[in-house]
């Protein structure tokens, strides 16, 4: 039988999905697009860059808001399971002993149960559907990130620069002081402020952790108390992100750094393209 969640984590849901990740207006980059009788009927790298750009923030949308109502709907069994979890010593111990103990921490839980009982504990202290909105989290960041890497895209071809196709811009200060089009525009020092956001950096060294070093350990990943390599490159027992914490970064990085910047970069590039005729 299908699983039914809860009312209120089917609201909580739509609420965030609907406003708190609210999609920002895209008509500016639509304006950049080249109309000209010159223009490749295949499209370009602007389009293919602004193509990019819609589905990954269709995407992050749907992964967060999707991944909250798992973790609306199962608050009660998180919270019990984090509760034991964290009062167990045994669970902070070394990543060697942990690495030991590896081949019994893998799921064997056939991924249909997700639709019947998300509440499903499987090995490594995690509730099935808490695991897969984990999950859904982590995938939205690096679609954040990568969203922001094809607005750097979009205003470096529109300054007029002549791009690799296999080594695009990255959202970062080295590609954005290369351009000069906006310079001393109100929008402009806005999207360049957004660089010194804090949660830029935090999202950027999260995401260093799927890529460069160790994760950060997170509770919908099982890993409730964990001995982790902190920022000072020092050892120590740290308690993993919780659910409400692990949402939230994901929502506040959304409203506070990742729409705003889209907004930011599309008046800048609409404000020097011809109107749609």
């Amino acid at each position: 039988m299908a699983w039914d969640p809860p009312r209120e984590a089917i609201e909580v849901s739509t609420r965030i999905f609907e406003e708190e990740l609210a999609p920002p207006s895209l008509e500016g980059f639509m304006l950049g697009i080249d109309r000209s009788m010159a223009a490749p009927v295949e499209g370009d790298l602007y389009d293919d860059a602004l193509n990019d750009l819609v589905r990954l923030v269709d995407e992050y949308r749907f992964e967060v808001a999707t991944a909250a109502l798992y973790i609306e709907a199962l608050g009660r069994e998180l919270a019990l399971l984090n509760e034991t979890s964290r009062t167990a010593a045994h669970l902070g111990i070394s990543p060697k002993a942990m690495a030991f103990l590896s081949s019994n921490v893998s799921t064997y839980t056939p991924p249909h149960v997700l639709l019947e009982s998300p509440e499903t504990r499987i090995p490594a202290t995690r509730l099935l559907g808490g695991w897969w909105a984990g999950q859904l989290i982590d995938s939205a960041l690096l679609r954040g990130l990568s969203s922001l890497d094809r607005v750097a895209t979009m205003l470096a071809l529109r300054d007029g620069s002549t791009l690799d196709a296999n080594r695009l811009p990255v959202f970062r200060r080295d590609s954005l002081k290369k351009l000069r089009r906006w310079r001393g525009q109100a929008e402009w020092d806005r999207l360049r402020g957004l660089l010194n956001h804090p949660l830029f950096d935090y999202v950027k060294q999260y995401r260093d952790g799927f890529v460069h070093r160790r994760r950060e350990p997170i509770e919908l990943h099982g890993e409730h108390v964990a001995v982790w390599r902190g920022e000072d490159g020092k050892s120590g027992i740290y308690r993993g992100m919780d659910p409400g914490m692990q949402l939230g970064l994901a929502v506040e990085f959304f409203r506070l750094v990742l729409s705003p910047a889209v907004e930011a970069a599309g008046a800048l590039i609409g404000a020097i393209s011809p109107p749609l005729e």
